[in-house]
């Protein structure tokens, strides 16, 4: 449930920061998107570290390494 969550949230944030670059001026608009899909992988982040186990936090670390 920890990995959808972090999906969910950076998901949420980033089609939110995508309908801002859609409805705002160009620069003012992409600077959202960017700004949205920080905070949004950011709050991702946390929420996983909050509600994984130690062994799904080791799995996702051990699949980063791999995956690099």
């Amino acid at each position: 449930m920890a990995y959808l969550n972090r999906f969910l949230i950076t998901f949420g944030f980033l089609l939110f920061g995508l309908f801002m670059w859609v409805i705002l001026p160009n620069t003012i608009g992409l600077i959202a998107f960017i700004l949205f899909g920080f905070v949004g992988a950011l709050l991702g982040a946390i929420v996983f570290r909050k509600q994984a186990s130690e062994k799904q936090i080791k799995e996702d670390l051990q699949n980063r390494l791999d995956n690099d």
